[in-house]
Order: C-alpha cells, then structure tokens, then sequence
C-alpha cells in the first residue's frame, strides 16, 4: 500500500512494521527499508527538503 501511495502522489510514506518495528520509508514508487532512527532523520530530512520550497516574506512598509 505505501509503494502504491507514493507513486501516485507526492507523499512520503513511513512505515512501521507491528511485527518486527523494521523503519522503511516510500517515496516515488521506491521503498528505503532497514532505517534506524539516525538514517531514517536523515532520509526524511533529504527527502522534505527537497520537496520543500523557501518561504520569501516581504516586510510592509509603514
């Protein structure tokens, strides 16, 4: 089901195993399994700053 919902949209999709608690992210159609907490911050971290683009404020002027 993850690999289905991020290939069809732009979700990043974290998974939990309830058996064995394995961390594996999907994004694009493409799974990335076997994350500890270190990677797994670090692939997230990847992946939304990628996705994420740059706020630009303008002050008003009084």
């Amino acid at each position: 089901a993850a690999l289905s919902v991020s290939s069809q949209t732009d979700a990043v999709v974290v998974v939990v195993s309830e058996e064995t608690q394995a961390i594996s992210i999907a994004s694009n159609g493409r799974m990335i399994g076997g994350l500890d907490e270190e990677r797994l911050r670090r692939v997230l971290s990847s992946l939304l700053r990628s996705r994420i683009q740059p706020l630009t404020f303008r002050s008003k002027a009084s």
